[in-house]
């Protein structure tokens, strides 16, 4: 037989910080956002705070911190809005043009931000190629 799920209850002052972040997120104020989970001690509830802040404003955070949450959050709800988030800033990066390549992989790009750096890494990896042989 499974064992039976764990609970974790929060306290009041991280239930007020997590309920102020639900609002910024919202609103779209990642700053405010940023500044309310800063005050959540209970780890669960921290990392549900970064989820909805990703999920809600993903386009308006940092390229590193989004495409470390599809790894670390592979398995939350939305993955999709996260990989879009990340494409639409992946041209202020600061990657190679063949980290850029490597980061797509198999998969083209869905955005036409993500279009847009794609051109100049296949083509620095193309003229590359063609410089070896």
């Amino acid at each position: 037989m499974p064992a039976a799920p764990r609970y974790t209850s929060i306290s009041n002052a991280d239930a007020d910080a997590l309920q102020e972040l639900i609002g910024d997120a919202r609103r779209g104020d990642v700053n405010g956002g940023r500044d309310a989970m800063a005050r959540i001690s209970e780890p669960s509830a921290r990392r549900l705070g970064l989820w909805l802040l990703l999920d809600t404003n993903g386009p308006s955070m940092g390229f590193a911190e989004v495409d470390r949450s599809l790894r670390d959050m592979a398995d939350w709800p939305r993955p999709a809005r996260r990989r879009l988030a990340a494409e639409r800033l992946i041209a202020t990066s600061g990657l190679t043009p063949r980290q850029v390549i490597a980061w797509f992989g198999r998969e083209a790009p869905a955005t036409p931000e993500g279009s847009w750096p794609w051109p100049r890494p296949c083509a620095a990896s193309a003229t590359t190629g063609q410089r070896r042989t």
